[in-house]
């Protein structure tokens, strides 16, 4: 049987999305987890479109994160 433990977190405003997730883990010595939610903007943003390895990045915002679904693994 596995066990869930679930975590919330404020992110403010000019923070870097990915450096706070990756924080997060870190500081609860995560190997693994998943994000259910997330809502709020960014700044800037960059997007990997389907059947490529690159992301198009889009540098004027604010753009509004209306669904934020994933996983953070250790081993990327």
């Amino acid at each position: 049987m596995s066990r869930s433990i679930n975590y919330a977190d404020r992110f403010h405003p000019n923070e870097d999305l990915m450096s706070k997730l990756i924080d997060l883990a870190v500081s609860n010595d995560l190997v693994a987890a998943n994000i259910s939610t997330c809502v709020g903007s960014v700044l800037f943003c960059g997007i990997r479109t389907a059947n490529q390895s690159f992301l198009t990045n889009f540098t004027a915002g604010p753009y509004e994160i209306v669904s934020l679904v994933g996983t953070i693994a250790v081993d990327g």
